[in-house]
């Protein structure tokens, strides 16, 4: 209660108690919503990143596809023969088969690395960031994706040369495990560089 003086009158004028502020519950306010907007921004990446490898899914079993992962198998043999056989080895390509006196290696379909390429096209989609950077990381990607297939088959085609006893464990168990983690890292770098990339455009 309040006792105001007005022209001399003194008149009680009914007050309301003032808020107590408490900063605890407030502090502990905004983290909930700071949490629940992470969890949203996290469902959306999930979700735009089911979409994308969905769409892509259905790419594969397209007839356009086959066709073309069929050629970059045939180029991957061919130009694995060619570096093998810049080393100095005897071998000769045919049909997709890196041939030797001793050995051959038959490049499938499923050794293109595209389902690898596959995956960081997906994550690229999903997160935030610009076009550029989606479209950068998209193509590089590939190239490096690419450029390391050749190195896996041109790899496997010597341990079967001269360790054939090691060609299962490096086939099945050494270079997916390569592949898995190379694909980790690109992923990380070229969220790496889109973070740069936006603080230094905003």
């Amino acid at each position: 209660m309040t006792v105001a003086l007005v022209r001399g009158r003194a008149w009680r004028v009914k007050s309301t108690p003032r808020r107590a502020e408490y900063p605890l519950t407030r502090r502990m306010w905004r983290w909930l919503v700071a949490v629940v907007d992470r969890k949203r921004g996290a469902l959306v990446f999930v979700g735009k990143f089911i979409v994308a490898m969905t769409a892509l899914w259905f790419v594969a079993m397209s007839g356009p596809y086959a066709w073309v992962r069929s050629e970059l198998t045939r180029a991957n043999a061919e130009i694995c023969g060619w570096l093998l056989g810049a080393t100095g080895l005897e071998l000769e390509v045919r049909d997709g088969t890196v041939l030797s006196p001793t050995f051959a290696l038959t490049v499938i379909p499923g050794c293109s690395g595209l389902e690898i390429w596959f995956f960081l096209v997906s994550a690229m989609v999903a997160f935030p960031s610009s076009l550029r950077a989606k479209l950068l990381g998209v193509s590089g990607a590939l190239v490096a994706i690419l450029a390391l297939n050749i190195v896996r088959i041109s790899s496997l085609f010597l341990v079967g040369q001269y360790r054939p006893q090691y060609f299962e464990m490096a086939h099945l168990g050494l270079w997916p495990a390569v592949f898995n983690v190379s694909a980790l890292l690109i992923l990380g770098g070229w969220l790496a560089w889109t973070g740069a990339l936006a603080r230094r455009l905003a």
